[in-house]
């Protein structure tokens, strides 16, 4: 049936009793290579007024109708070219898999048709641990701020989606006598950090922002952390002083840097070389048992709650304070003093 040109065409389908035989048909380019129409069926409808009404309403709304049929194949990949420029490689990594190995299987689904209940069932029946799906979810929340961002959607169900309960058991474990000397007598640059973080309880991402102003008259004054307790003030013990003083004998703007690079240290490397060590010295150890070997220190060489408390910067208000007394400075040393 004739319409403008340029604004669709509706066909009766013959030779079959359909309850709708008015299909609704447009054009939404041309092939490259044969110059032919390339052609979307809008839909079938009962009346030729109701087709007529469907090619006008998308005459209108073109831009918009044609975002709103984005598969969610189609949103990932925009979305990813975009979004895969802004995160480290190792990010890129662990986006691809949950990606290609979960939320793939919904590739042919129209993004804007997806709802809470269709990706809670699909994340219930489909993925299985609480890790899996947490990475899931990172990806389908970016995929929905960009959505919103260009009007594919109107709401991010993602925020929605509840992941299995965490089931995380993490066993920590302190470093032995034995392998604490190993580090200190080693010259490798890693396990010099390794003696500093065991005898300051320091968490690495305060060890990494350390700058030299922060080391001053045998004690290190932390003013930043990830928590308003561990603003802190901790003691060097003397089994560590060469080692801070060789770092800061380097004059770069931070105590730990990587060799000849005046620049904070990345957390990232620091891992990769810190897991190449434990397994070239045959230690099973993460970096955070260094503070739980620090406390554990602590703890067996008597010192008392308060101090440990000031000393880890662990969040508890009622033994937690903020400025020091010389006195209460001394009280610090002292209880550091007690390791061995």
């Amino acid at each position: 049936m004739r319409r403008e040109n340029g604004t669709g065409t509706i066909y009766k389908v013959k030779n079959r009793k359909l309850r709708k035989p008015f299909k609704a048909v447009v054009v939404t380019g041309y092939d490259i290579n044969t110059g032919n129409p390339i052609r979307k069926v809008l839909g079938y409808f009962a009346k030729v007024s109701e087709a007529n009404d469907a090619l006008n309403n998308y005459a209108k709304n073109r831009d918009n109708y044609d975002l709103k049929q984005l598969t969610l194949k189609d949103v990932f990949e925009k979305w990813w070219i975009v979004h895969k420029e802004k995160i480290k490689p190792n990010t890129i990594e662990h986006y691809i898999i949950s990606y290609r190995k979960y939320i793939s299987r919904l590739d042919n689904r129209i993004f804007a048709d997806l709802k809470t209940l269709d990706l809670q069932n699909f994340f219930d029946r489909e993925i299985k641990t609480w890790s899996a799906q947490f990475h899931a979810k990172v990806v389908l929340a970016g995929m929905y701020k960009y959505a919103l961002k260009y009007e594919i959607v109107e709401k991010d169900y993602s925020k929605f989606i509840e992941l299995k309960k965490r089931e995380r058991v993490i066993i920590r474990k302190i470093f032995t006598e034995k392998e604490r000397t190993i580090l200190f007598n080693s010259n490798h640059r890693i396990c010099k950090a390794l003696c500093i973080l065991l005898y300051t309880g320091l968490r690495i991402e305060e060890f990494l922002s350390l700058k030299r102003e922060d080391v001053d008259a045998g004690y290190i004054f932390l003013k930043t952390s990830k928590t308003a307790a561990g603003i802190r003030v901790i003691p060097i013990h003397s089994k560590i002083v060469k080692i801070v003083e060789e770092f800061l004998s380097e004059n770069m703007i931070y105590i730990f840097t990587w060799q000849g690079k005046n620049k904070k240290a990345v957390y990232d490397t620091f891992r990769v070389n810190f897991i190449k060590v434990m397994q070239e010295l045959r230690m099973d150890h993460t970096i955070h048992d260094t503070r739980h070997t620090f406390v554990s220190m602590l703890n067996r060489a008597g010192a008392n709650a308060v101090a440990i408390a000031n000393l880890a910067g662990h969040e508890d208000e009622e033994f937690t304070q903020k400025t020091y007394t010389h006195t209460e400075l001394e009280e610090l040393k002292e209880a550091i003093n007690l390791l061995q």
